[in-house]
């Protein structure tokens, strides 16, 4: 395991300047992140940094357009690197997939790295860690465990560390809205999927576009040479 601590050149090139405290709670250490896995894809400033998220309960129609956003990502030069959580549904999708394309990707969690979670997806974290251009990632020592708080903390520190944002579904209340709304009080480009009126999974997808939050993301190809 890897520690960066804050005013290091590391933790500026992860954070690229911006001020955590303005983000971030203190109601923890707010002064160390700890990784696992490959941190040059990261650190290379060539490369931005693309949170791709969405519902837990996702399916075969969510896993369909996370593989077609990341097949018009990975034709950047350079291709960006992918930031996502742990979570099962469209967050192992986007994992699965990266490793299984080749896209750098980091999966940032809300527990300490000692404790995976879910446990459903011990076996890809564990493949994250192995795989060149993939790191794990958490601003919390091992010991910490899962709990509400530190899911919205994980997402802040999501939006800290990318550059532009792509919801594939939502619910109301979910956590992709919480990003998306962080990442436009942050004046980052936010993406978002259109979806049936009547699909609750698509129903705070709707809601960002329709407020103003995102834009919709209407065609792959606009992914295929971003300008950010």
């Amino acid at each position: 395991m890897e520690i960066i601590t804050k005013g290091t050149a590391a933790w500026n090139a992860l954070f690229k300047g911006k001020e955590t405290s303005d983000v971030w709670t203190k109601t923890y250490d707010t002064d160390k992140i700890y990784t696992m896995g490959d941190l040059s894809k990261i650190f290379n400033e060539d490369k931005k940094r693309i949170i791709i998220t969405g519902s837990c309960d996702a399916g075969p129609t969510e896993k369909q357009n996370v593989q077609n956003i990341l097949e018009a990502l990975s034709k950047n030069n350079p291709a960006p690197v992918v930031v996502t959580g742990l979570a099962l549904g469209v967050n192992t999708f986007v994992l699965e997939y990266c490793l299984e394309i080749g896209i750098p990707a980091v999966a940032v969690m809300a527990t300490g790295m000692d404790d995976i979670y879910p446990r459903q997806n011990l076996q890809l974290a564990n493949k994250m860690k192995e795989t060149p251009g993939c790191t794990l990632l958490t601003q919390f020592p091992e010991g910490t465990a899962p709990i509400a708080l530190l899911f919205l903390e994980k997402n802040k520190t999501m939006t800290m560390i990318s550059d532009m944002a792509i919801i594939v579904s939502s619910k109301h209340h979910g956590s992709s809205v919480v990003i998306s709304k962080l990442m436009y009080d942050l004046r980052k480009k936010v993406y978002a999927l259109p979806g049936r009126i009547d699909d609750l999974k698509m129903k705070g997808c709707n809601e960002l576009i329709g407020k103003g939050y995102a834009d919709i993301l209407y065609e792959y190809s606009i992914l295929e040479e971003i300008n950010f």
